[in-house]
């Protein structure tokens, strides 16, 4: 799900600060969600590279390799302009970051 090792090592072992990094993304993913299935649902195909982007960097910062790459797998799409596979890969990635999401709160 995520490294956890390289997880504590970018905070500096520091769980208070890991704690307020697992809030934020708590707090933030589904409003991203949100505006990415929005975005699609309008054809708004910059938009949605905007907050599949955002997701990307998000769970990359997190030490989540697999969900970054899913939601740079989504990026591309709405790049390219293939808002269709994109609004059928979301769905998966709600799973990866509901799953990172309850991952993460174990070891904050």
């Amino acid at each position: 799900m995520f490294d956890r090792a390289e997880l504590l090592e970018r905070v500096d072992q520091d769980l208070e600060l890991l704690r307020d990094l697992v809030a934020l993304y708590a707090r933030d993913w589904p409003g991203l969600v949100d505006q990415l299935r929005q975005a699609l649902a309008q054809g708004e195909a910059a938009n949605a590279q905007r907050a599949a982007h955002t997701l990307k960097g998000m769970t990359a910062n997190l030490s989540a390799a697999g969900t970054a790459e899913t939601a740079h797998a989504l990026e591309r799409m709405a790049r390219q302009g293939d808002l269709q596979g994109a609004a059928g890969a979301i769905d998966g990635l709600v799973v990866q970051l509901t799953a990172l999401e309850q991952a993460l709160q174990q070891v904050a």
